[in-house]
């Protein structure tokens, strides 16, 4: 049914279209949450990401056995950020761009090697990029499309760097990088841990030396920080 929905959008069929359009949706919107507070109204934010999913379905080769996601989240950001970046909204240093064209290297070469996608350490490793300036430089720039991977849209990049600390849910990525980099060691990789790195409790006390209970403090005297520091 799916496939016949797509070559019929691909045929001119605007209800098929149409019907494609309205079952994903909701990638926009995950897409366009990630740009709210930046000069755009939310509904321009979806308005833009919307053209980049009908291109996306006008273009998808549902042959080549990809989640429809996985080519729609890349075309979908890609509008949003073309346009903002033509309003003068988003600018982009060299150097973002350069390790963001290191990483797409190391992607292609890294997945040719080991038969499959390479995850964000092996990214850092292999280009030389630390995880920090990695996840910067992607987020930053358009993100290359090998780094999506679920059903949801959900890129290595997003698991490496969850959307929120903790409830709140609406912390920019890029902030908390650069609230990240005026912490003590120490603190820097409690909340690597926890949030970047999906770590228990445990592990990190482990890692850190130190106690569970203290890890518990420490994280949500860090988090109250963080989110202080990004008011």
């Amino acid at each position: 049914m799916t496939e016949d929905l797509f070559c019929r959008a691909q045929q001119g069929d605007k209800a098929a279209l149409e019907i494609l359009t309205e079952e994903n949706i909701r990638l926009v919107h995950s897409v366009a949450q990630r740009f709210r507070g930046r000069g755009t109204e939310y509904e321009d934010l979806v308005q833009l990401g919307s053209i980049g999913l009908i291109n996306a379905i006008k273009r998808f080769d549902i042959s080549r056995g990809y989640c429809f996601s996985t080519y729609a989240v890349p075309l979908i950001m890609g509008e949003i950020r073309k346009s903002l970046r033509d309003d003068g909204i988003i600018k982009v240093s060299r150097r973002l761009r350069e390790n963001a064209v290191r990483a797409h290297v190391s992607v292609n070469k890294l997945r040719a090697k080991l038969g499959r996608e390479p995850t964000i350490n092996e990214i850092s490793s292999d280009s030389g990029i630390p995880l920090e300036e990695l996840a910067q430089s992607l987020e930053a720039t358009r993100v290359p499309e090998s780094l999506y991977g679920d059903e949801e849209g959900v890129s290595a990049i997003d698991t490496f760097i969850s959307d929120s600390l903790n409830e709140d849910g609406c912390l920019e990525r890029i902030s908390i990088l650069k609230a990240l980099s005026k912490m003590e060691k120490r603190d820097k990789m409690l909340i690597i841990n926890r949030y970047f790195r999906d770590k228990t409790q445990a592990e990190t006390a482990k890692e850190l030396g130190i106690s569970q209970v203290q890890v518990s403090r420490c994280e949500k005297k860090l988090l109250e920080t963080l989110k202080n520091e990004l008011k």
